[in-house]
């Protein structure tokens, strides 16, 4: 008992440190390599959350059992605690075993594990060091591979990696990156950028884009592909999406009564608050806090949301929409949601992605993609927005194939909100100057 997982019956952290020093005894003998492998189970805390810690206990006993199957006889699979396992690759003649070893590992958990009814997926990150060429020692050794693993975690999860020197730094950065992020809430170092969104065919402004915006104090601006991927591992996702939507609700309150009266603020939402289920809680607090009308407040939601579990994100968005919100669908067309869900989903909006925007002049099957969804789109009654468009040729296409609206610099670059302000003002006076010309024109002809 004292040296086995209670939960697994595997060997515990006591019990592979005897192991791997035995193994690394031998292997100084006879001059073969030892791999240490470092499983981390991904989003395993979803599962916790949304059925249970039974069933998580469940899954891990589940997973033991199928890792017991595949590593190979006289190789050694430990549970150290929570959702992480390590693995002992004794007697390995090349780092070519290695792979295989791992290569088998991750594909082997693909398949779904059914517990109590549910049919539940889960995939891992595995981070692998070996011996002499990574450390002398056991202790250096998980050490290494669990640096291995956070870099596949940050690779896309679902991969293993071998450990590299740098792999250190670049720990120490991610460390040192969250330490900033949580000085940087408490010291309210974020802020909003807005781009417009500009109806092709009445040139007006009816929304716009918040989008997010880190002034480090050392770095300068820093943009969300810099730092959203550890908001999101680190939870702190959570209190940065509801700054970003009470920021959004005090705008569209300050707007009221004024020229900037009716201009809706759309916000993108992280996938995590999707698997967490804590959208509806935050959202349900905003709706409670801000006096205004929610119809002003569009969430923006990424397809592949859609692929991981269909008919739960149905009823969040169902739920949302209840509430009051529009809702729109991001980087539409990179992902392979079902049309027939696509039709159940309470949505407002699709936004075609920037990448079939891109190239669209020169490249006939973006034509033929983009035309597709707008014609979709539109049986569906739903609006299209065409997000990256950055030039009057662009802009021209999608104006002709019926595009409702288009985001990019070809109108505006993301502004301050001061700055966006006077942009609209002038926006509007520009546009209104050539409506009054047209007007005259066309009633000149018609004298």
């Amino acid at each position: 008992m004292a040296y086995h997982d209670n939960l697994t019956n595997l060997p515990n952290r006591e019990l592979f440190r005897d192991r791997l020093d035995h193994a690394l005894t031998q292997s100084r003998r006879k001059g073969s390599y030892v791999a240490v492998m470092f499983l981390d189970l991904d989003r395993f805390k979803q599962v916790n959350d949304s059925l249970g810690h039974m069933v998580g206990d469940k899954l891990l006993m589940s997973i033991a059992e199928r890792l017991n199957t595949v590593i190979r006889e006289g190789d050694t699979i430990a549970r150290i605690g929570g959702d992480e396992f390590t693995i002992i690759c004794e007697d390995c003649a090349n780092l070519d075993d290695v792979t295989k070893i791992a290569q088998h590992i991750v594909d082997s958990l693909v398949f779904p594990f059914f517990i109590d009814s549910n049919e539940i997926y889960t995939t891992s990150s595995i981070g692998i060091s070996i011996f002499p060429r990574d450390a002398l020692n056991s202790e250096e050794l998980l050490t290494a591979a669990d640096t291995a693993m956070y870099r596949a975690k940050v690779e896309g999860r679902n991969n293993y990696q071998f450990y590299t020197s740098n792999m250190s730094d670049m720990v120490n950065e991610r460390v040192t990156l969250e330490a900033d992020l949580r000085r940087a809430l408490k010291n309210k170092e974020f802020e909003l950028n807005f781009q417009p969104r500009v109806n092709m065919k009445s040139q007006q402004v009816y929304c716009v884009e918040a989008l997010l915006r880190w002034r480090h104090p050392e770095k300068g601006v820093l943009l969300p592909h810099q730092f959203i991927s550890v908001l999101e591992e680190t939870n702190l996702i959570v209190p940065i999406t509801e700054y970003v939507m009470k920021s959004c609700c005090l705008q569209l309150k300050a707007w009221e009564n004024t020229q900037f009266s009716g201009v809706c603020i759309a916000v993108n939402l992280s996938v995590n608050l999707f698997r967490q289920g804590k959208i509806l809680d935050i959202a349900d607090n905003i709706m409670k806090k801000c006096s205004v009308s929610l119809s002003l407040f569009e969430l923006e939601i990424t397809e592949n949301i859609l692929m991981e579990d269909t008919e739960f994100c149905i009823s969040v968005l169902s739920q949302l929409k209840k509430m009051g919100f529009q809702i729109s669908i991001d980087d539409f067309g990179t992902g392979f949601s079902s049309m027939s869900y696509l039709k159940k989903l309470p949505i407002d909006c699709v936004k075609i992605d920037k990448s079939f925007i891109e190239e669209l002049l020169i490249n006939n099957d973006d034509k033929a993609i983009v035309s597709s969804i707008i014609s979709l789109a539109h049986s569906l009654k739903l609006k299209v927005t065409a997000e990256g468009v950055e030039n009057k040729q662009q802009l021209e296409f999608l104006h002709n194939q019926g595009c409702d609206e288009g985001q990019g610099f070809c109108y505006s670059e993301p502004l301050s909100i001061e700055c966006f302000e006077s942009w609209l003002c002038q926006w509007r006076n520009d546009h209104s100057t050539k409506l009054n010309k047209i007007n005259n024109k066309v009633e000149s002809l018609v004298i």
